[in-house]
């Protein structure tokens, strides 16, 4: 059976990364996927202090909330990252997730090849014109990082308020044909 794990990097727990998350992963385990969901800004995570521990043991010394991850990270065949967008690119919760991912980066380069695992994103912006190319950027560079191959994303604009995502039928479906997908 496929794991299917989604970060969710939004400080609202029920906001509209969430709720696309959740319909992520709804399509991916009415897919017949096993599925862990995550909150990272529940999650108590410190930034990477640059000690460099994790250089020859790809283990990281700090002891928080992303030792979770990082269990969940190994265990999973596809990860999905959703995020709000903060100027462009992603939350300030999931931006410590990946930066401390610096030790499974070197695990990854000792590596002959990709780890097999695939990689999504779901980000939402409050704005109609909203800029994703960042967040973009960020997230396909980690994957490429960890050694997993990018498999898609869903991008929402126009998404303000707290719920609005709830009106956006057609956005909600992606996300959920996407996680029905992702185990294929």
């Amino acid at each position: 059976m496929a794991v299917v794990l989604g970060i969710l990097g939004s400080p609202r727990a029920q906001g509209n990364s969430a709720v696309l998350l959740d319909c992520f992963l709804r399509g991916a385990k009415e897919a017949g996927a096993e599925t862990i969901r995550l909150d990272a800004t529940r999650m108590n995570i410190s930034g990477c202090n640059a000690c460099n521990e994790c250089q020859d043991t790809g283990i990281c010394v700090v002891t928080d909330g992303m030792s979770e991850i990082y269990v969940a990270i190994q265990k999973a065949d596809v990860l999905v990252l959703s995020t709000p967008l903060y100027f462009s690119g992603m939350s300030s919760q999931m931006k410590a997730v990946i930066d401390r991912c610096q030790c499974l980066w070197q695990i990854a380069r000792r590596q002959n090849g990709p780890s097999g695992k695939r990689g999504y994103l779901l980000a939402v912006g409050a704005m109609q014109n909203a800029n994703f190319r960042n967040v973009l950027s960020e997230v396909r560079s980690f994957y490429i990082g960890v050694g997993v191959d990018y498999g898609g994303e869903v991008l929402v604009p126009g998404v303000e308020s707290d719920g609005d995502i709830r009106s956006r039928e057609a956005d909600l479906e992606r996300a959920y044909r996407l996680g029905r997908a992702s185990i294929s």
